[in-house]
């Protein structure tokens, strides 16, 4: 298998890691496991992804406190 370059998506991303693991001669689970990751989500529209996640507190957890200061 040649080296693909990555462009950025994560199906690109997750058999670049498979391609690593493979390279280094990770044990066959590991690079089965990313590989399965990938055909995955590959079929999933580019615009369905977790959404980013919030800074600061959380409305949904109001025991959140900021850390004291010092």
């Amino acid at each position: 298998m040649t080296e693909q370059g990555y462009d950025g998506t994560p199906v690109a991303a997750l058999r670049r890691i498979a391609f690593l693991l493979e390279r280094g001669r990770a044990d066959s689970y590991k690079v089965k496991a990313y590989r399965g990751a990938a055909a995955a989500i590959l079929p999933l529209p580019p615009t369905t992804s977790p959404p980013a996640p919030r800074r600061g507190p959380s409305p949904s957890c109001p025991a959140w406190a900021p850390a004291p200061p010092g």
